[in-house]
């Protein structure tokens, strides 16, 4: 049984062997410290660790033969107790090595007090002089053998450790070289056997890829290199046999041996790729799908798919909300059940849609075809235009109650003009009239009947101004406009606004308008009229006190310039950021904040542009800017003829609901010579 090692294993027993070395050496240091420690504490704990107390000793000695010699010769009692009582504490802790020469020290020390007590101190001091003398000599002597013994001891255990340091420094050494010897020679070995196999598989690689086929490999290891150089030489078989098949094809020889394989073979690996193939497919897929239901359920409009017979299959999250049905309830349903009027004719378009209750409410919707397969599905948007329809209603309502308001603020001005005509008429017909009754003047009664006359046209004129404002025809073709005429009608229908309601109030306001070149520009006269009165009105509301409403039209550089200034109170900063914006109004409830709203919206009909100049206190000033209309060359027209002869009497019927008029007219084709039933 053979048994082969592979690189990660000969990594790890190489390094493992190092590990052991290494730490056999850490062992073997701690061993050799540890046996130097304790020599160390050996030394200074059992051969010094008497030293301090012997000095120790020796300054109690030296305490208490200076306290003796000072006994012996003081004369006072109470200094002899307190001599005493020291001399006798300083002997607690004679040193165990000196017992003898100390025993000898206080025998006589005792000896000698005891004659200072019996009165001779005489005998004391000679005592003293001869055998205390010679006991401290003794005494000095021993604790000088003491300690020249404990010397003799430390020199010993100092000369043991330095060699014992010295034999563990080698033997370090020694195993640091044998680690590093052996490390060497471990990545050497596997150095030279891995990069040998690296660059025998790199060189045939190399010359395999220019198309020589007849490549070899020694490695025959059977660790990873092995593996890889067996995997290489089958590569190359598998190349020197389809390079055969090749040139057996080239020489037109279809036919080549191949060696088979068995079958649980080729059906295995063909099974496991279309295995591992379909898997990705399958996560591929699902993970699409995954995206495509993330983003229908974020979407805020409804999405319904249906099938090509008209019956729902899906509904999303918001579709759910909106029809109140949940997808497995509408799932299988037809269209109709949700879409009252089924799916439109065109791909975007209104309707309207049935809720689970049955109710109905208004729908914006868009269609689009989708072909899946065979199969063709619908993908309907729709989003509940309920909220949109409300604020068009109420926009409209708003809308038609400013005009309202300002078609009852010109009524007033009108029904005046009318009035003045009316009074015009009658007043100048009953003076005709009386005229020639009375006095048969018939040149006084034409005047009077031309006054009368007149005072009809202005009368009409007053009646087209107010039906030329109230149309509104802005879908029809646009004409050339003299805004310089349109201010003119402006001031003519606001007059009694301005005029005679200011005045009835107490203040006095003055219109002027100036104009300055030709001012025509393409538009509609109605809209145009419509935007200038609402400014008109603004400017008089913004003067409570009275002032000057200026209206001035002006032409420069292919443009046309239309302002409107008062010398009102003007607006702060804060008002005048918003006063294009819907249903924005200072006015409280008189105001509806659609007035400045629609002049925005006709000037951007007319492609024009619109701003204000204002401060608080310092008036108001509005400015229309148009492009100027293209110049109409003069036209050459030919000079009607005179007819050869007068027309032809007809035969006309006259009707009108208004017998007096159906008269009038009767008689006027009457007098052209024609016949009128």
């Amino acid at each position: 049984m053979s048994f082969t090692l592979g690189i990660r294993s000969k990594l790890l027993a190489s390094f493992l062997g190092l590990g052991l070395f290494t730490a056999a050496l850490g062992v073997y240091a701690l061993v050799t410290m540890g046996r130097l420690n304790d020599a160390e504490r050996t030394m200074y704990g059992d051969v010094f660790g008497g030293t301090h107390l012997l000095a120790s000793y020796v300054d109690q000695s030296w305490d208490a033969r200076s306290a003796t010699l000072q006994y012996l010769l003081s004369d006072d009692p109470a200094v002899h107790a307190a001599l005493r009582q020291e001399i006798t504490a300083s002997d607690v802790k004679p040193l165990a090595g000196l017992q003898a020469v100390w025993q000898a020290y206080t025998t006589w020390r005792d000896a000698a007090l005891q004659k200072l007590d019996a009165g001779d101190r005489g005998g004391a001091l000679a005592s003293y002089a001869t055998d205390g003398v010679r006991l401290e000599a003794a005494a000095d002597q021993a604790i000088d053998a003491f300690l020249e013994k404990k010397r003799e001891v430390a020199d010993r255990i100092a000369a043991d450790d330095e060699a014992t340091y010295d034999t563990t420094r080698r033997i370090a050494l020694l195993l640091s070289g044998a680690a590093a010897i052996f490390a060497l020679l471990v990545g050497f070995f596997l150095s030279r056997g891995i990069a040998g196999a690296v660059r025998e598989i790199a060189f045939a690689a190399r010359e395999l890829a220019v198309g020589k086929l007849n490549q070899r490999i020694a490695v025959r290891s059977r660790d990873e290199l092995g593996q890889m150089a067996t995997a290489f030489r089958e590569m190359v078989a598998y190349q020197q046999q389809m390079a055969a098949v090749a040139n057996t094809i080239a020489k037109h020889d279809l036919t080549q041996e191949v060696e088979p394989k068995s079958d649980e073979d080729v059906l295995g690996t063909a099974f496991h790729r279309m295995s591992v193939n379909l898997r990705a497919l399958i996560n591929q897929l699902e993970d699409r799908e995954g995206r495509v239901r993330a983003v229908l359920d974020s979407v805020a409009d409804g999405i319904i798919t249906i099938d090509e017979r008209g019956t729902i299959e899906s509904l999303n999250p918001a579709a759910e909300r909106i029809f109140g049905y949940a997808d497995s309830e509408a799932t299988g349903r037809p269209v109709e059940s949700l879409i009252a009027d089924g799916l439109g004719p065109t791909e975007v378009h209104e309707g309207s849609g049935r809720r689970k209750d049955g109710s109905l409410f208004p729908l914006d919707m868009a269609e689009s075809r989708l072909v899946h397969g065979a199969q063709q599905l619908t993908i309907l948007t729709v989003h509940d235009a309920t909220e949109r329809k409300q604020a068009e209603q109420r926009a409209e309502l708003m809308a038609r109650s400013e005009k309202l308001r300002a078609l009852g603020q010109m009524a007033s001005g009108v029904a005046h003009d009318l009035n003045q005509s009316l009074a015009l008429i009658a007043g100048y017909g009953g003076l005709a009239r009386q005229s020639l009754e009375a006095q048969g003047d018939p040149r006084a009664a034409r005047e009077h009947l031309a006054t009368v006359v007149q005072a009809a046209l202005d009368g009409g004129e007053t009646v087209k101004r107010l039906l030329n404002f109230s149309q509104q025809r802005s879908e029809s073709p646009s004409e050339r406009i003299d805004l310089g005429n349109v201010l003119q009608e402006v001031v003519r229908l606001t007059a009694p606004q301005w005029r005679d309601a200011s005045q009835a109030e107490g203040r006095l306001i003055e219109a002027r308008i100036d104009q300055a070149g030709v001012v025509v520009v393409e538009g509609w006269a109605h809209t145009l009229r419509e935007a200038l009165t609402n400014l008109v009105f603004n400017a008089v509301d913004a003067m409570p006190q009275g002032g000057v409403m200026r209206l001035s039209a002006r032409a420069v550089d292919k443009r046309v310039i239309v302002e409107v200034s008062d010398t009102g109170v003007g607006m702060p900063a804060d008002v005048r950021t918003r006063i294009f914006e819907p249903f924005f109004t200072t006015k409280g409830e008189r105001g509806t904040g659609l007035g400045l709203a629609q002049v925005y919206g006709i000037v951007q009909q007319h492609r024009g542009e619109i701003s204000v100049q204002t401060a608080h206190g310092k008036g108001t000033t509005f400015r229309l800017v148009f492009s100027a209309a293209v110049p109409v060359p003069p036209s050459t027209r030919a000079v009607d003829s005179p007819p050869d002869s007068a027309p032809l009497p007809l035969r006309i019927l006259a009707v009108d609901d208004e017998p007096a008029l159906a008269r009038m007219i009767s008689l006027m084709l009457g007098k052209h010579g024609h016949q009128v039933a």
